[in-house]
């Protein structure tokens, strides 16, 4: 789905590495900042969950491990309304000294924990016709057999240049969501019955079924 800063798609594990190569035979200019690494996330509960009692609507992130271009992993805090757009007080993001430090802050302040989450995150930087994109590709426990694939478009780019990228990578012909919204806890809840952000442990380690 083409939002307005990128694109998301869901593929099968089974295409990323052909997802990967065409990304690398066909846009010159374009080179990994992060392989197969972990990034870890803390997430607490902000009030106004949705009635349903399913997903969480409104909810701040602790995360670290993501690796900027410049090549420095950073630590950050985020306050995210999934139901708004990614602008004004709807969305808000703070660098923090740590993880650590950080999650220690939430817990005094008596923040309640709904998640520990870990993931496996690759990500490239490339250039096309000038344009700068940022692609992630995030392979999360227990529903590794698929990948979402975040590309960020890093300066300015209108609709068709995002398509033209999405074009270069054949990103297109993998989707197997069909062009809807792509989500994280819309899967864990389609496949475990609960979002991932209301799953107490989401590691490579843990028995999701003990859910």
């Amino acid at each position: 789905m083409i939002k307005n800063n990128g694109y998301e798609v869901l593929i099968k594990l089974e295409d990323l590495e052909t997802v990967i190569y065409n990304m690398i035979n066909n846009i010159n200019d374009c080179k990994p900042i992060m392989i197969d690494q972990i990034v870890k996330r803390a997430l607490y509960k902000v009030e106004n969950i949705d009635a349903s009692g399913g997903n969480q609507i409104r909810w701040i992130r602790i995360m670290e491990g993501d690796i900027e271009c410049s090549g420095e992993t950073r630590c950050t805090i985020t306050y995210k309304d999934k139901k708004k757009d990614m602008s004004g007080e709807d969305y808000a993001l703070l660098k923090a000294e740590n993880f650590v430090d950080a999650t220690h802050l939430f817990d005094l302040l008596n923040y309640e924990r709904t998640s520990y989450q870990e993931n496996k995150r690759t990500k490239f930087v490339c250039v096309l016709d000038k344009i700068k994109y940022i692609v992630r590709f995030d392979i999360w426990p227990k529903i590794e057999d698929v990948v979402f694939v975040t590309v960020n478009v890093a300066s300015s780019a209108n609709k068709d240049d995002i398509e033209g990228f999405i074009a270069a990578l054949e990103l297109n012909q993998f989707d197997i969501d069909d062009n809807e919204m792509v989500d994280v806890d819309n899967e864990y809840q389609k496949r475990f019955g609960k979002p991932a952000s209301l799953i107490p442990e989401v590691t490579f380690e843990f028995d999701l079924d003990l859910v």
